[in-house]
């Protein structure tokens, strides 16, 4: 094919015969490459054993730079596995090489890197920008991180807005100005009514079931009495029956 690069396409210490597979993009440009890259492309894996390697592949979700970056990091990490880090901070290498090759294209990057199933490439972006957030003190750091300005749209921002807008008070003209009781100008002095509120409620709760314990008891204790006292027939006398016991 005319006009197509060459990335990669060097043999294997087990190869005898390279197996190639070209790549055509939708800007025209065409890539050749080792098959046993494409095969750490889990996406280009299954067209492959699908169609084979006769056929050109075609690549429409992705821009040709972006492929060539995903294409290096396959190439590499299979040569030398020992650069794919297993825990939840970047090794050396991972480290260069976001810094130096995904820096300006992590979103992209990162998109590609789901689309062709690359969990590794798409783990490594992952660490590198949750390490960058976690850093981050201000709403503007976290938007230059993820090279965002606007987080939400206009509509989204205007939702926000209307279910906190009891956090947005207007200024108080006068200092013991009150909402339902509670003083404004001392966020002290309405925590502390708050509490006694709740304070007082559970007293008065607990002080009701206390009364109704008492009521129940004297209603138990009066039946029973009841029950355990009777008149004999024939007689004026009353007399409490006893249980009666083995003779």
């Amino acid at each position: 094919m005319e006009g197509c690069a060459k990335f990669y396409v060097d043999a294997d210490e087990d190869e005898v015969n390279v197996k190639t597979g070209t790549l055509v993009f939708g800007c025209g440009k065409s890539i050749e490459t080792n098959a046993r890259n494409l095969m750490q492309m889990q996406t280009l894996k299954n067209l492959i054993e699908d169609a084979g390697l006769d056929l050109a592949i075609p690549i429409v979700n992705m821009s040709y730079d972006v492929f060539l970056i995903v294409l290096q990091y396959v190439h590499q990490t299979r040569r030398n596995s020992e650069r794919i880090s297993s825990s939840h901070l970047l090794n050396e290498w991972e480290h260069t090489f976001f810094e130096q090759v995904c820096r300006a294209y992590w979103q992209e990057v990162l998109q590609a890197s789901n689309y062709l199933d690359v969990p590794h490439l798409r783990a490594l972006i992952e660490k590198a920008i949750a390490l960058e957030l976690k850093q981050c003190k201000t709403v503007v750091e976290i938007q230059n991180t993820l090279q965002k300005q606007h987080l939400l749209t206009k509509e989204e921002e205007q939702q926000v807005a209307e279910e906190h807008a009891f956090i947005r008070k207007a200024p108080l003209k006068q200092k013991n100005q009150t909402i339902k009781g509670l003083p404004l100008f001392s966020f002290w002095g309405a925590t502390t009514k708050m509490y006694t509120y709740l304070w007082q409620t559970r007293k008065k709760k607990k002080e009701n079931l206390l009364t109704s314990y008492q009521k129940k008891k004297h209603a138990h204790k009066r039946k029973k009495e009841t029950l355990l006292t009777r008149t004999l027939p024939g007689s004026d006398m009353s007399t409490r029956l006893e249980p009666s016991g083995p003779s």
